[in-house]
């Protein structure tokens, strides 16, 4: 339970093997079967954003490890991430999905399983989204050319709470060590669990406590 309490706290790896006299391999097992945990708390209840004329902006971004010296070989673990943003909340909340390319077949798919009816959508020009105003749940779609401006001058459509969560996104990874390969997807659904669920610590104590509970009952 103290391990558990001290990722509570996002108490790094390290700090915890030695509060808890544990192995470091020991820790990291503990860590990775906590995400899990948090992963499977999305598969069972799927995440939606949005909401009727509630504004999600939709962009990708490309995660890769950038080796710490020039002995290291070049990154081999690069990949791309679809993002989404509900702008509603006071500090947006995301959804992040690994994805295996940019095309359209495989990202408007993951709007329409993530976002709700009558939601407004701005995002860049990037040729994939040119069918997202066609898209069921999308009530309209606004777009910002980034080759000549970031806000629209007419119509005002921007990315920027998007590109502020990757921003977000990608320092919290770094802090929990996470940027390596298999490691991501777990990671970036503990991001997403600890946005909704662990405002606090007190919060994500007793959140993954219920979801533990739930996951393996007695």
């Amino acid at each position: 339970m103290l391990a558990i309490l001290w990722w509570s706290r996002e108490y790094p790896v390290t700090d915890m093997a030695l509060k808890t006299e544990m192995t470091e391999t020991a820790a990291c097992a503990i860590y990775q079967w906590l995400r899990e945990v948090c992963s499977t708390r999305f598969l069972t209840m799927p995440m939606v954003l949005g909401g009727n004329g509630v504004i999600v902006q939709i962009d990708e971004s490309l995660f890769c490890h950038k080796p710490k010296n020039q002995i290291e070989r070049p990154p081999t673990d690069d990949m791309w991430v679809f993002g989404m943003v509900d702008t509603s909340h006071e500090q947006a909340l995301g959804y992040m999905q690994i994805v295996p390319d940019r095309r359209a077949a495989t990202l408007l798919p993951i709007i329409e399983a993530h976002v709700a009816n009558g939601s407004v959508i701005p995002s860049d020009e990037w040729r994939a989204y040119r069918q997202v105003s066609l898209l069921r749940p999308v009530r309209s779609h606004g777009t910002v050319n980034h080759s000549v401006t970031f806000v629209d001058p007419i119509t005002g459509v921007h990315t920027q709470h998007i590109e502020s969560y990757w921003n977000r996104a990608t320092l919290k990874l770094k802090r929990m060590k996470g940027c390596h390969g298999d490691q991501v997807p777990g990671n970036l659904d503990e991001l997403m669990w600890r946005e909704r669920f662990g405002k606090t610590s007190t919060d994500t104590w007793n959140n993954i406590i219920r979801d533990i509970a739930t996951q393996y009952p007695v």
